[in-house]
């Protein structure tokens, strides 16, 4: 529709009108892409920090309880995760939408089971494929990094 007025050498209003309300549905898009994006690395952070703090308590204090608490913490940050996002789905395009909720909706269902369980063991490991190595993205910092490269 961009083209439609590189070769129209005076749109009518109702075309420059038209492009005008999707030039800025676009940008309504992409703004609230980002935001959703900042967020999700927002938790993301907030989660790279408690299994840091989970580790220190558990290697340096020997401290099960306190590990376990910020395992929790952690399990919860991703169980809330289509709920905290909820308001950014409504701007996305269809397709982008019903992606972006089964993938929080994933990391959600999993962390729901690891809470059920009360495993530190299952908390632990959320977010980590088998064949992890250290300094890799774990599987949301990965779901971010795919939504990034779509804006």
């Amino acid at each position: 529709m961009i083209v439609a007025w590189a070769f129209c050498s005076r749109p009518s209003s109702a075309l420059k009108t038209c492009l005008k309300a999707q030039l800025i549905d676009l940008n309504r898009k992409q703004i609230t892409m980002h935001r959703l994006i900042s967020l999700l690395h927002q938790q993301a952070e907030s989660i790279r920090q408690l299994e840091s703090e989970a580790d220190r308590v558990l290697h340096k204090e020997q401290d099960p309880d306190r590990y376990r608490d910020q395992l929790l913490e952690k399990a919860e940050i991703l169980a809330d995760l289509p709920e905290k996002a909820r308001p950014f789905l409504q701007d996305l395009d269809p397709g982008l939408q019903k992606e972006v909720a089964d993938g929080l909706r994933m990391f959600a269902q999993r962390a729901d089971m690891a809470l059920r369980l009360n495993s530190p063991f299952f908390m632990r490991q959320l977010l980590y494929p088998e064949d992890y190595r250290e300094g890799d993205n774990n599987n949301l910092e990965g779901f971010i990094r795919s939504l990034e490269s779509r804006v």
